[in-house]
């Protein structure tokens, strides 16, 4: 998991089955029976997104790249296969949009792509929207949510302000809320946060598929009431959207002020 904890978690079929039904909703991933689905995950790492079970509950075609990941390879799939939806990290990105940038070829039939593992480089979706019509989808999870999380899919009010803010807030943030998922941050005394896109604080999730106790551990990972700490620093916005900060043990603080890693390394 992202938790860089090198307990196996256990997962459920019910928690299984539950995920998938919801990562398929208009909200999440949206999939229908004409969507052709390529994971670009492995299999081993949090079932390669949920992914292999979303693409058959919804009646989609499946497409496997196996571990041909070079973008040559990818973009011989998407255009026989007819791929409308991937996902995977960015490196796995930025080798495909160097290989049309090199050869001059266009996606085929590719609608979206879901990137996660690391946040995404603004460049990036900026290519895949404005050069080749491909709209790109933050993701946030972790082995220990089976593992979506939230999805950064767009609302009437994000856009109320035109495309460009829309954008903007999708990009910078990594979802929101999804069915089934409760989340929200809390400071060093377990007291809730506002909800003002502002206030840091650790992010807790709870629901029917987050972790309840890692492989051959004797306690629960997650409190009494269902709460399991991620690790994350996190804020969430009016909008519910949430956006990852920092991890708890990366956290720099100077003058009584905690300074996020990733704002400095950004």
């Amino acid at each position: 998991g992202t938790t860089g904890d090198p307990k196996g978690v256990l997962y459920t079929h019910r928690a299984v089955v539950l995920h998938a039904m919801a990562a398929g909703l208009a909200g999440a991933f949206g999939f229908d029976a004409f969507d052709v689905v390529m994971p670009c995950s492995s299999l081993y790492h949090a079932t390669a997104w949920g992914l292999p079970f979303v693409a058959p509950i919804n009646g989609c075609k499946l497409v496997m790249p196996a571990d041909k990941m070079d973008g040559a390879s990818l973009q011989e799939l998407i255009d026989s296969e007819g791929v409308t939806f991937s996902g995977g990290v960015p490196t796995i990105w930025t080798m495909y949009l160097a290989h049309l940038e090199k050869t001059g070829e266009k996606p085929g039939k590719l609608e979206r792509v879901v990137i996660g593992g690391s946040a995404v480089p603004r460049a990036m979706a900026e290519t895949f929207k404005k050069k080749y019509g491909v709209r790109v989808l933050q993701i946030w999870g972790m082995t220990e949510t089976c593992p979506l999380g939230v999805v950064a899919t767009p609302t009437p009010s994000l856009a109320e302000g035109g495309e460009d803010a829309m954008d903007e807030a999708i990009w910078t943030r990594q979802g929101r809320l999804q069915f089934g998922i409760e989340l929200k941050v809390v400071d060093d005394d377990g007291k809730d946060l506002a909800w003002d896109g502002q206030s840091s604080g650790a992010l807790l999730a709870r629901g029917p598929w987050t972790i309840k106790r890692y492989f051959r551990m004797e306690k629960d990972a997650a409190q009494a009431d269902g709460w399991f700490d991620t690790g994350d620093i996190a804020t969430i916005d009016q909008h519910g959207f949430m956006r990852i900060t920092d991890r708890k043990k990366d956290v720099i603080k100077s003058g009584g002020e905690c300074i996020s890693s990733i704002d400095l390394e950004n």
